[in-house]
Formats: C-alpha cells, sequence, structure tokens
C-alpha cells in the first residue's frame, strides 16, 4: 500500500518486525503503537460521567459479614461499584416473595368447629327429607338459621383476610 493503511482502531497497521508500516504520523503515532503494542488488548473504558443531579435519594442496606463478602466479590467480579451493582439488581434480580400469615389460631379452631356444626346440621336436614319426611315450616327455619350462620362466618373469615 500508501504506507497509511490503518486498522479497526484507527492506528497505522505494523510489519511483521512490530514496527509501524509507512507514515506514523510522526513520534506521537509511533508512542500510541509501542504503547498499544505492550499496554492492554482494548482500549481502556470510558469513565462514566457522574451527574449527582439525576440521583437523589441514597439507600442504605445493613448486612452481616457474610453477606457483604459475597456483596464485594459479586461486584468486584462483575467490575461494578457497589452502587452500580445495587441500581442493577434492582432491575434485573429475581426476587422470592415470602408470604407468612399472620393469624389468630384459637378463632380459627372457633371457626372450624362452627362449619362443622352447620355441615352437620344440613346433613340432618338432608336425611330426614330424603327418608321421605316432609319439608315443614321447622326444617325451612333450621335450614334458614344454617345459612345465616354460613354467611356470618364467611364475613368473619373475610374480615381476618382484610386484616393480614
Amino acid at each position: 500500500g500508501d504506507g497509511n493503511e490503518r486498522n479497526r482502531q484507527g492506528f497505522p497497521e505494523r510489519e511483521p518486525d512490530g514496527f509501524p508500516s509507512g507514515n506514523v504520523d510522526g513520534l506521537a503515532g509511533f508512542l500510541r503503537l509501542n504503547h498499544r503494542q505492550k499496554g492492554a488488548c482494548a482500549p481502556m473504558k470510558k469513565k462514566a460521567f457522574y451527574r449527582p443531579e439525576l440521583r437523589t435519594y441514597v439507600a442504605h442496606a445493613r448486612m452481616n459479614e457474610e453477606e457483604w463478602k459475597l456483596f464485594n466479590s459479586q461486584a468486584q467480579k462483575l467490575g461494578l461499584s457497589q452502587s452500580e451493582f445495587i441500581r442493577q439488581a434492582v432491575f434485573t434480580a429475581k426476587v422470592e416473595v415470602t408470604i407468612r400469615p399472620v393469624y389468630d389460631s384459637a378463632v380459627l379452631d372457633q371457626i372450624a368447629a362452627e362449619y362443622g356444626k352447620i355441615g352437620s346440621n344440613i346433613n340432618q336436614i338432608s336425611r330426614h327429607l330424603n327418608e321421605g319426611n316432609p319439608f315443614t315450616a321447622q326444617l325451612q327455619k333450621n335450614l334458614n338459621h344454617c345459612l345465616a350462620d354460613l354467611s356470618q362466618l364467611k364475613r368473619k373469615i373475610e374480615e381476618m383476610a382484610g386484616e393480614l
């Protein structure tokens, strides 16, 4: 060529002996080539421009020693600052959500017992009717009481669920 061939990074091509081919823009070009030959393979990363006006909130977290070591080692492995690691984790990490209901077992035991009694009453009414006995006003009254009790228990359970 004409001695001005450039590689993908824009530096002049080198001869097999390691010296630049053709014109290399003087001493500055030679030094740049020489530095690339001895230095890192890829150009240095551009430092992120910090603009504090974009980030005005600060988050704090307490960790035990094991969590702290894991946090720092993972951030270092990825080449991230602690802040950048946390920011990326916020948007990409999967978080396991565990819901632990808090309830009064005595109240639940009482509700279960009431359901049992109501179920027993409804079974007695069904058996009475299935034996061919007439549907009397007293049976209607008993059935209405059972349905009202079921409705009341349903409301209690919904109230308890709403408090969780």
